[in-house]
């Protein structure tokens, strides 16, 4: 505070005193302009690389500052290993929706962004919308059992068979069929997540799942059900 008139300083002097300096009773005063901070959240970086090898194999990666997933099938060596810590939560979400989306747009399929549902009223994770409507979802892990040792240890290893893991995907879709009564189930879409664990989406589990499953899973009555891996190329619909 200061006096326009003499410009004597009088933040110690009351507002109903005069200025000490000229009896005045005008004042006037410089504000300090202050900082602001904002926090945003963006997704981690994800690398994917994905290979055909020479002897048959197919082989997966996928790597961010947080995780290391690796899948191999083929002679000699059918496994899925991973690395960092575990998934927490919901955090994937975001990402699972964004694979998603690109492949729903690649599947004749227009959405706009989905947005992550904080209330999760009805366990519905996102949603988008379109011109002809609303797209719900709700997302599943495809893989159930390794995250609890990853968390524990840092690091997790799998053997994959191909049998085993389709079965696996089967149960995911059955237990989240018996969570929902049919009528929500049909205006659901079940994202089962394997971006961390990307042996879910080798071709070779995928051509079970739709050889031996595909028939059953359509009777859960999902709207639809997407297997959603670490790209789109890797996201394939079950139902």
């Amino acid at each position: 505070m200061f006096c326009p008139d003499c410009a004597a300083e009088l933040d110690d002097v009351a507002m109903s005193e005069p200025c000490p300096g000229c009896g005045g009773h005008r004042r006037s005063a410089n504000a300090q302009a202050a900082s602001a901070t904002a926090r945003i959240a963006v997704p981690d970086a994800r690398a994917v690389a994905h290979s055909h090898l020479a002897d048959g194999a197919e082989r997966i990666d996928v790597q961010s500052r947080q995780f290391r997933s690796s899948s191999h099938a083929g002679p000699g060596a059918d496994r899925q290993s991973f690395e960092g810590r575990s998934p927490r939560n919901e955090e994937d979400v975001s990402e699972v929706c964004a694979v998603l989306r690109d492949a729903l747009y690649q599947d004749g399929q227009e959405w706009g962004a989905f947005k992550v549902q904080e209330d999760r009223v009805n366990d519905v994770d996102a949603v988008a919308h379109n011109d002809t409507g609303r797209l719900s979802v709700q997302v599943a892990r495809a893989e159930q059992d390794a995250w609890g040792e990853l968390g524990r240890t840092g690091q997790a290893d799998r053997s994959i068979a191909a049998a085993g893991l389709a079965s696996a995907v089967l149960r995911v879709i059955e237990n989240k069929a018996q969570r929902y009564p049919p009528a929500q189930r049909k205006v659901l879409l079940l994202a089962l997540d394997a971006i961390r664990a990307p042996g879910y989406t080798q071709r070779c589990i995928v051509d079970v799942i739709r050889d031996q499953y595909t028939e059953q899973i359509a009777q859960f009555g999902f709207a639809a059900v997407w297997l959603v891996g670490p790209t789109s190329e890797l996201t394939y619909r079950l139902a």
